[in-house]
């Protein structure tokens, strides 16, 4: 199948190359670029607590993308990759017009509520990106909606961290994490 889909690219039109590299090479690497961002975001705390609510927002959302994908599974169709066309309606502008505004709000969340907060991002992200990737992948009445609400969280979170540069508290380590950690490790060592 390798060999004829080289085979199918090399026919191709300039421009149905540069879709087919949108549709099936960048899209699909911004969907699997949330789970990687989730395993960074966890790795980045450093309060017990917040960790293992990260850990468990992290396998819930494992869980729940398991229970999404069940759900679909009966519309499954093998993937078509010779697919070129995207049309840039009302519907699919709207579609990402609420992505870019939904996740432009979530993603101040964990600013609001730093341990629990970044639990819940973590646990949208997660389910998110592995129920879309499946859904993109093998359920061809979705993949327009999906390429434009990708692209629309994408530019949420960029445009968020555009307007917000400074990182949210719970997600790097900062002196006062440092020093309330510190704080906590002696006193523990005077009670023995």
């Amino acid at each position: 199948m390798l060999l004829q889909l080289k085979q199918y690219f090399f026919k191709l039109t300039i421009e149905h190359k540069i879709s087919f590299f949108i549709i099936w090479i960048v899209v699909p690497s911004i969907i699997l670029s949330f789970f990687i961002y989730t395993r960074f975001f966890i790795s980045k705390l450093y309060i017990r607590e917040d960790k293992i609510s990260a850990e468990s927002a992290f396998w819930a959302g494992l869980i729940l993308s398991v229970i999404i994908i069940i759900y679909f599974l009966q519309d499954i169709k093998e993937p078509s990759f010779t697919t070129f066309s995207v049309n840039l309606d009302s519907h699919n502008i709207i579609i990402s017009i609420l992505s870019i505004v939904l996740s432009f709000i979530l993603y101040d969340i964990p600013k609001k509520n730093e341990g629990r907060g970044a639990s819940v991002i973590i646990l949208i992200f997660t389910c998110g990106a592995i129920s879309t990737i499946f859904l993109y992948i093998f359920i061809s009445k979705f993949r327009e909606m999906l390429l434009f609400s990708v692209i629309g969280i994408s530019l949420g979170v960029l445009l968020h961290t555009t307007f917000f540069p400074k990182p949210t508290p719970c997600q790097f380590l900062n002196i006062t994490k440092i020093l309330h950690f510190l704080r906590n490790i002696n006193i523990k060592l005077r009670k023995l």
